[in-house]
């Protein structure tokens, strides 16, 4: 018995067997889903109908086969998601399969993929419920894709999709938008002093203002406010406040943080950074990026602070190692996105390189880096230093900073999206009783502003605050908001579009409006969480029935198909031959279209019958739609072979290392010849007569 690995990309394949030895098929993510011209749901029970991809059903066969008597890990992702597509696998793998284990890889190199198969667990152990939270998901999904918004498209006269976590997430873009155009500027005035002191310029604020406005109303106000000052020729210094004040270092990655950080330092929007993560994470250089989590493990803190001490010095390893905390005690279980390895700055090219990655990869990898290293770093420190002055009779302040030692700042630097006007100042060095000349009084004229448009990166950190969705889907939340035309980047922000607006005034208007209530939204995540976590007696039926009833139990518009799309010939003749062997008839509606093909497939594909025959192996030999296949040593003889049908007696003969006549077989020419044949190194190899020819 041998070692099968599943996991969900194909990109994962070649590392994972080179570091394994194991057989490692891919899904290539979701195999299996509701059809997409009809419900598939059942609208009583709510139980979904699950059909194969027809394009994915020949890559699902073949790993059915490969798992027939194996022991197999299941390594989808370790999400919701990727848990599903596990138990989509398991369902049919469970009863001819030795073993079925769950595999988390939070890490695809040697040491992670051992540490992960040393903790694996038992599928049947794992916990079905988080499969239920998928199927609550998925089932109201395609209840408000199939009945809100055909309502919607038909109400608006075009084509509007409706969704759970997107449409609020349009909201939130349209509510602003509303709010920035109906927003009056209103004018207020500021006063300062420049001063002069220890021969250095520096400004002070008026500090004596009434009220919570820290301004004045009208310049005369200011004016009538300030007249004792504009007499007074000197500032004297009444008291003096010096501290040294310590930043900490920001922790590691979670997906929202790195979303986040990658749309302002680097331009790059969520989607397309939840892709480059993905690409990192199948080369082995970071750990999952899928993560809520700020934990970091114990051998990274020890590897971190070696790097540290070895490229900056003793006095940037703190004399602790620094503990960062989730805000979600129970995500402590799995880690922050951190690189795999440490190694030099000058070997973070080579690395990209290595794996043949993009530039793109490389800028990512490079903030991932320098984030983690620098969340294990000694804290920054600088002198802060505040003067409180009288002017005339009246209070000023003038603040500033000195950087003392620059702690992680040495190596990380935090880019932000503050729009402040205000910029830190030097000052001159004053003790109390001191008198600096007062040079100038400004009143200055100000005007209030509305707030301003999200970006990608706040969008994506104010769902997170709301509860909204899901770290891992925030970045196809976002895509799929701009790609249906809700919203569009203008000078980086996200602006609402007149259909967004269309969409978001119908649902409020047309009696939906608890699909885009923040609270309602973020207690149906909570309601999953508990599905999940199989507690207060959720069930996924009952969140979908009461989904349905806030619809008002609508009658589902049933959608056109939205390509009448005919079968493929490869699924047309692995359907052939299922119907060939049942002795059952293909109907001619699944010849016609990919759709009823595709449901065809799904109720007729068999499992393996009985042994045909013995391997040389010892193993048996079973026989499926396309294969003969030994199950001990995974020998295979395909069915079809140069136009050739192989038999059973013939496949069982091949895998036993005997030769077997074949007669009627076809050149690439098209002409037909006979030969003789034998499998070696897992291939029929042909053997000819004397004269014989191809």
């Amino acid at each position: 018995m041998s070692n099968v690995i599943i996991v969900e990309s194909p990109n994962k394949i070649k590392k994972i067997r080179e570091i394994t030895g194991a057989s490692v098929y891919a899904t290539v993510g979701h195999f299996a889903d509701l059809p997409n011209n009809e419900m598939g749901v059942n609208m009583e029970t709510y139980e979904p109908h699950f059909l194969i991809n027809p394009d994915k059903a020949d890559n699902v066969e073949k790993i059915i086969s490969a798992c027939d008597g194996q022991k197999v890990y299941i390594a989808s992702d370790a999400d919701r998601e990727g848990y599903a597509i596990g138990m989509q696998i398991y369902e049919r793998i469970k009863d001819t399969a030795a073993e079925c284990w769950r595999l988390e890889l939070r890490e695809i190199t040697e040491k992670g993929i051992a540490e992960a198969m040393a903790v694996a667990t038992l599928w049947e152990e794992t916990n079905f419920k988080f499969y239920d939270a998928f199927l609550g998901r998925r089932v109201v999904d395609r209840l408000s894709g199939f009945i809100l918004s055909p309502q919607a498209s038909q109400t608006l006269k075009g084509k509007f999709s409706v969704g759970r976590v997107q449409s609020p997430a349009v909201r939130i873009i349209v509510d602003r938008d509303r709010e920035i155009k109906n927003f009056k500027p209103t004018p207020f005035f500021t006063v300062s002093a420049k001063l002069a002191g220890a021969e250095k310029l520096f400004i002070a604020q008026f500090d004596g203002y009434e009220g919570e406005t820290k301004s004045f109303k009208t310049k005369e106000e200011a004016e009538t406010a300030i007249e004792s000052v504009q007499l007074a020729k000197y500032a004297t210094v009444e008291k003096v406040e010096k501290k040294v004040a310590t930043r900490s270092p920001r922790p590691p990655f979670t997906t929202v943080d790195l979303q986040a950080a990658a749309s302002i330092s680097l331009s790059i929007a969520p989607e397309k950074t939840m892709q480059l993560a993905q690409g990192l994470f199948e080369a082995g250089l970071i750990t999952y990026h899928r993560t809520d989590t700020v934990r970091l493990c114990d051998e990274f803190l020890q590897e971190s602070a070696e790097f540290v001490m070895k490229t900056f010095g003793a006095e940037y390893v703190p004399e602790k190692p620094k503990k960062h905390v989730s805000k979600n005690s129970q995500a402590d279980a799995h880690e922050a996105i951190r690189p795999t390895h440490l190694h030099s700055f000058s070997e973070l090219p080579g690395k990209i390189e290595e794996a043949k990655l993009s530039a793109d990869h490389d800028k990512l990898y490079t903030l991932i880096f320098k984030r983690a290293v620098a969340s294990m770093m000694s804290d920054a420190t600088f002198d802060s230093t505040s003067y409180k002055f009288d002017i005339g009779g009246l209070p000023f302040k003038a603040s500033g900073s000195v950087p003392k030692f620059a702690g992680w700042m040495e190596l990380y630097k935090e880019e932000t999206e503050d729009e402040s006007d205000e910029k830190e100042q030097t000052l001159p060095d004053l003790s109390e009783g001191d008198n600096c000349e007062k040079k100038s009084i400004d009143i200055e004229s100000k005007m209030t502003k509305a707030p301003g448009r999200y970006t990608e990166a706040s969008l994506v950190k104010h769902l997170e605050k709301l509860g909204i969705g899901r770290p891992s889907t925030y970045a196809s939340i976002i895509g799929r908001i701009k790609s249906a035309g809700y919203v569009s980047i203008e000078k980086k922000k996200l602006v609402a579009s007149s259909t967004g607006e269309q969409l978001i005034d119908f649902l409020n208007n047309d009696g939906h409006s608890w699909i885009i209530d923040y609270a309602t939204t973020a207690n149906m995540e909570e309601y999953l969480d508990k599905v999940a976590d199989g507690i207060d007696g959720a069930t996924w039926q009952a969140f979908a029935k009461s989904t349905h009833e806030k619809m008002g139990f609508f009658i589902p518009v049933v959608r056109e198909a939205r390509e009448n799309k005919a079968p493929s010939e490869k699924q047309i003749a692995m359907a052939q031959s299922i119907a060939e062997k049942k002795g059952i008839k293909l109907p001619d509606s699944a010849l016609e279209s990919g759709f009823e093909m595709s449901k065809w497939l799904e109720k007729n594909m068999s499992k393996p019958t009985e042994p045909v025959g013995k391997c040389k192996c010892g193993g048996d030999v079973k026989e499926w739609d396309k294969s003969f296949q030994c199950s001990a040593c995974k020998a295979t003889i395909w069915k079809e072979f140069l136009g050739k049908k192989i038999t059973k007696t013939q496949a069982v003969n091949l895998l036993n290392g005997k030769t077997i006549s074949l007669s009627g077989l076809k050149s690439k020419a098209g002409k037909e010849f006979d030969a003789k044949a034998v499998l070696k190194d897992g291939k029929i190899e042909l053997i000819f007569d004397k004269g014989g020819k191809k």
